[in-house]
Parts: structure tokens; sequence; C-alpha cells
């Protein structure tokens, strides 16, 4: 049904009234049959309408003297019901696009297999909780705990960055939004206030503690570690918004290790659904192979010798306490210079071969 056909027969409709008035007898019989079958025209052939014009066959509906629910007119769309549909394909795409977000950034988490083994099996238990309202992933829980540990610089806060992201897209939770708190936004001897205040502030959503180490540390004036009452203060976040959000504690494996061992935690740690995910650092010969892959991939063909003389080279680097060696992130970085200064001295051929006088350059820079 077009706007040019309503039209028509909205005109045939003026003119037809304007006919019954002049029909002095008749008049009152016909107009009321006439607007009778205009709104029962409009009732019918709703769904046909845009949004608009279902709205003002709403209001039409609501001064009505007689009921004209979905029962009697099943196939008639309202406004709302139209809002609704158009706000779930936003939310859907909106998902959607997070999940491709999220996978695409996972996949630079080089040599990182184990934590991403228990991302996945994370996914896997998402999907299926997702599947059915009644069975949440932590069910048996008010909220789900992610603590991530290890050493600086292998992508903890990466990944707590996505979760919230990764959770949204596979429907867990309501909103990506998520707040990063630290030392300087809740440390000091009021932890657990401060907390308290951020969290309520915020709203619903998802909390991420980075470097939470400061937790476990005594304070001048009190030899109480902040890390119980900050924890039941996530407790409580967890229970007043319940299967909403998400609690991520990032920092060193000491300081996991504390936590899933130390017997003062346990009280607030059952009312969360726990998962520790260990993220650690590469050994230089890792690191080699893994750039050696990478120039490969790019069409460089390599030296003999190449790859053991990336391996010492970045085992000294590691030596020397330069933790930026310790992650894959280093082999992204290494790859990218190796080629690039290769590149640029073999500006006049197409030869890709890098010998180890290319290697000495870029990594003695």
């Amino acid at each position: 049904m077009t706007k040019q056909r309503i039209m028509r027969l909205g005109i045939w409709g003026v003119l037809f009234l304007i006919v019954s008035v002049l029909s002095y007898k008749a008049a009152l019989v016909i107009w009321l049959i006439t607007l009778l079958l205009t709104v029962v025209f409009l009732l019918t052939f709703s769904q046909a309408l845009n949004a608009d014009m279902a709205e003002l066959v709403l209001s039409i509906r609501k001064k009505l003297p007689f009921a004209s629910d979905s029962a009697v007119y099943p196939a008639a769309v309202t406004a709302e019901s139209v809002r609704s549909d158009s706000e779930h394909d936003q939310e859907q795409r909106s998902r959607e696009l997070a999940k491709q977000e999220v996978q695409a950034k996972l996949e630079q988490l080089i040599g990182q297999d184990e934590a991403l083994e228990q991302i996945n099996d994370l996914v896997l238990q998402l999907e299926m909780s997702t599947q059915s309202d009644d069975v949440p992933l932590g069910v048996h829980s008010p909220g789900i705990l992610i603590v991530l540990s290890g050493p600086s610089g292998t992508g903890k806060s990466q990944i707590a960055g996505l979760l919230p992201k990764l959770f949204y897209g596979f429907g867990g939770l309501s909103s990506p939004k998520s707040i990063e708190l630290d030392r300087v936004r809740i440390g000091g001897n009021d932890t657990a206030a401060r907390l308290s205040q951020e969290l309520e502030d915020f709203g619903r959503g998802s909390v991420i503690i980075d470097k939470f180490d400061f937790l476990l540390e005594s304070s001048a004036y009190s030899d109480e570690k902040p890390l119980k009452d900050a924890g039941e203060v996530l407790a409580a976040y967890a229970k007043q918004h319940l299967h909403q959000t998400l609690n991520i504690l990032v920092g060193s494996q000491a300081a996991a290790e504390h936590l899933h061992h130390d017997e003062e935690q346990q009280g607030w740690l059952r009312d969360f659904h726990s998962v520790f995910i260990n993220t650690r650092a590469l050994n230089a010969s890792e690191l080699s192979k893994i750039t050696s892959q990478m120039l490969a991939a790019k069409g460089w063909q390599l030296d003999n010798g190449v790859q053991a003389l990336l391996e010492r080279k970045m085992g000294q680097e590691i030596g020397r306490g330069r933790s930026e060696f310790d992650h894959g992130f280093e082999a992204i970085r290494v790859s990218n210079q190796i080629t690039t200064a290769a590149a640029t001295r073999r500006s006049t051929t197409n030869q890709k071969f890098l010998s180890k006088d290319d290697i000495e350059g870029v990594l003695q820079s």
C-alpha cells in the first residue's frame, strides 16, 4: 500500500463526506459509515505504514470507544514495535562489531597460546550460557571475577580492556562500558570508601582494577591490607547488578597466587565465579622464532644463521633487563623495523633477502 494510494483513498473519502453533507436526510448515517470504514481501513493496512504513520494509528486506537487490540487485528504493527525491531537490529550490529574488534585484537597477542586457550574456553561457556536466559555464566554466583596475572608487558592490560567487549559481543553483558581504576584513583588509607564512591558514580558496567598489587600493601597507619575490604565492595556491587557486571583484577603472578590461597580473601571470593588467566614472558628462542616466521610470511628470505643471530641478540637484550623484549609485541616491532630498513636499502631492486648485516643494523639501533 503506497502513500499515493492512501492519499487517493483519502481524497475520495473527503469527496464522499461532502456529498453526504449535501444529502440532508442520509447525511448522519452515511457520515458514520464513512468514519467506521476509514478506521477499519487504517487498522487493517497499518502494517504497510511507516513508523510515523503507525504512531498516528496508535493515537487513533487509544481514542476509539471500542477495543482494538492485537488479538482482533493481529497483522497491525504499532510504532513501538517498529522502533523495538529497529533498536534490536542496531543492538545486534553493535554486538557483532564488538565481537569482530575483539577477535582481531586478540590475534595480536603473539605467543600467549595458553591465555588465548583460556579465553576461548570462556567464550564457549559464554555462548552456551546465552542460549538460555535461565542459565547465565556463573549462575551460582552473583558475578564473574577474572584475575589476569603475569610479567609486565605481556598483554594483560590489553586483554582486560577487551574482555567487557567480548562478553557484550556474545550477549553476556548488556553494555561494553567499563571503568579502569588503579592506585592513583582508589589507593590510600580509605581504599574501600574510594572504590565504593567510584562505582556509585560509574553506575553499571565492568570494573577493571589495574596493578592490584597495591591492595596487598599495608598502609603507613595500619597493618591491614585493603584487598579484603575492596573485595567486599566488589562483591556487593556484583550483587547489586546481578549477572550484569564483570570484575577484572590485573596484577603480578605473586598477587594472583596470594589472592587464590589467602584464607582471609575466601569469604568475598565465594561470591564470584572466578577465572584465573596467566600470561607469560617469552624467551629469546621463542621471540626469534616468531620474528623469523613473521619475516618469512612477508616474503623475505633469510640468510643462514639469521634466526640464530636474532636469538642471540634478543637474549642479550633480555639479559640487560629490557622488559619490552619479554613479550610477543616486540617480535612485531622488530620484524617491521627489519623489513623497513631492508626495503629502504634495496629500493632499486626487487630482491627480498635478509642477511646478518640487516639484522645487526636494526638490533644495534
